[in-house]
Order: structure tokens, then C-alpha cells, then sequence
């Protein structure tokens, strides 16, 4: 089994274990490390890189014993800055997206706050009245 494929099967099996039986048995550190080499191992060969992947998806199937709803808009992972490196990078394809939307030379300004992992939630509310609470399940489906 190649290292990607070994990636791949660790990170689903993690995943199910902590999205769908809220059961993890890693910490998000180790869990992030086993992502951030697949993550590496894919940049430098993009062709190795398939729609199961974990870098292709966020989260696992909802808890089967809750109700299923489709968002009303996807909800994606946020993605994690580690080191000066990293934030100068994001700040770099910032710096690109918004030149294509024609803003040249942004200012940017930073405010930094732990991460702390926890339930990401959709909550609609209708005329003031909380209507529906999805969590953010597959990024589709909560």
C-alpha cells in the first residue's frame, strides 16, 4: 500500500470516528499532521489527488440517528495558519483573488485567536425566529 492510500485510510477511519460516532481516538494535532502530509504529498503530485480524498471533503455523513438537511449553502473547513510562513502564503493568494476583482495592493490587518475545535453550525432563522440548527456534517448535508 503506497503512504498516500495508507493517508487516505487513517484519515477516513479518524474522520468516521469523530464526525459520525463522536468518539475520537486522536488528538486534532495528530489528526492534523496525518493531513497536512497527504495535503503535501498531493502538491507535489497533483495527479494523485481523487474526489474521495480527504483534502476534497470536509467532515463525514451526519449521525444517522439525527434528521438530515441540505444546506442552504456549503460549509466549508477553515483552513489552519501555523507559522508566519503559512499566513504570508494565504496572504499572497488573498493578494491574487482580489487582483482578479480588480482591488490592487489591499490592506490587510490581523486579529489572531486560538482555534478551538468544537460543533460548526448552520442556524436559519425566518422574521427574527430561529427556524432550523443543522451542524455542518459532509459541508452539504447536516
Amino acid at each position: 500500500m503506497s503512504r498516500i492510500d495508507e493517508l487516505k485510510q487513517q484519515l477516513a477511519y479518524h474522520n468516521h470516528r469523530y464526525y459520525v460516532l463522536d468518539d475520537p481516538e486522536i488528538g486534532d494535532d495528530a489528526y492534523d499532521a496525518l493531513l497536512d502530509e497527504l495535503r503535501a504529498i498531493e502538491r507535489e503530485h497533483p495527479e494523485l489527488v481523487t474526489p474521495d480524498s480527504p483534502t476534497q471533503r470536509v467532515g463525514a455523513e451526519p449521525v444517522s440517528r439525527l434528521e438530515k438537511v441540505t444546506h442552504l449553502q456549503p460549509m466549508y473547513s477553515l483552513a489552519n495558519a501555523r507559522s508566519e510562513e503559512e499566513l504570508r502564503a494565504w496572504v499572497a493568494r488573498m493578494r491574487g483573488h482580489l487582483a482578479r476583482e480588480g482591488i490592487e495592493d489591499p490592506a490587510f490587518e490581523f486579529v489572531a485567536e486560538p482555534k478551538i475545535d468544537g460543533l460548526a453550525i448552520s442556524l436559519v432563522y425566518r422574521d427574527g425566529v430561529l427556524e432550523r440548527g443543522a451542524t455542518r456534517g459532509n459541508g452539504e448535508v447536516g
